[in-house]
């Protein structure tokens, strides 16, 4: 995902005084892997992985009715999710 340079809304903060928050563009590469363990004409066993910011991309994002500043509401770092998933029902690809 890219996302462009944002600007926030004009906030006044003093009388006659506004202030304009930006954040820069940035880069996120989110990845997700999936690997079918069982499948059987009822159901299936599946285990995954995803892994969202995979370069641990530091980034920031300004909500027009945003209050902070920017330094102190960084945006999620690297995460990775393992799992395991059962899919109940017909099986459409066994037809």
């Amino acid at each position: 995902m890219f996302r462009s340079d944002t600007y926030g809304a004009l906030i006044e903060h003093q009388p006659g005084r506004a202030v304009q928050h930006y954040s820069p563009s940035f880069f996120l590469w989110n990845s997700f892997a999936r690997y079918r363990l069982i499948e059987k004409d009822k159901w299936q066993l599946s285990c995954f992985l995803r892994v969202r910011n995979v370069l641990d991309q530091r980034y920031y994002h300004i909500t027009e009715n945003s209050l902070l500043s920017l330094p102190t509401a960084p945006q999620d770092p690297i995460m990775v999710t393992l799992g395991a998933s059962i899919n109940l029902g017909r099986n459409r690809s066994s037809k």
